[in-house]
């Protein structure tokens, strides 16, 4: 089994350990794990076609690679990393000025005076 695969079965294990432990949480529980496990699978889903023989090599040194790989991914949604909040925010500027948001909704229609 090549570096790849040897890592990806490792995280494949610590994903069913942690996903074990989420069938005991609270609903409450969950919402507030909902980053965290939208990390994990992420991780889980992406890692195959994303990583290097190298790099698949250095994660394999760790314990819970899985576990490391989550606080990095979840590090983008820290409402303190100003680089993400820049890319969120000239996202949001694109939105709107292409006002091509691809989502199944009406506007909401104005309280008041109608023109007609």
């Amino acid at each position: 089994m090549d570096t790849i695969q040897t890592l990806v079965s490792k995280i494949n294990r610590e994903y069913e350990a942690m996903r074990e432990g989420w069938w005991d949480m609270t609903a409450d529980e969950l919402i507030a794990g909902a980053e965290k496990i939208a990390a994990a699978k992420f991780v889980k889903e992406n890692i195959e076609s994303c990583v290097s023989e190298d790099e698949a090599g250095y994660f394999l040194s760790l314990k819970d690679p899985l576990e490391a790989l989550i606080d990095s991914v979840m590090y983008r949604y820290d409402p303190h990393n100003y680089a993400e909040l820049e890319w969120f925010s000239n996202c949001l500027y694109d939105l709107c000025d292409k006002r091509d948001l691809d989502v199944d909704q009406e506007p909401e229609e104005a309280e008041g005076l109608k023109m007609i």
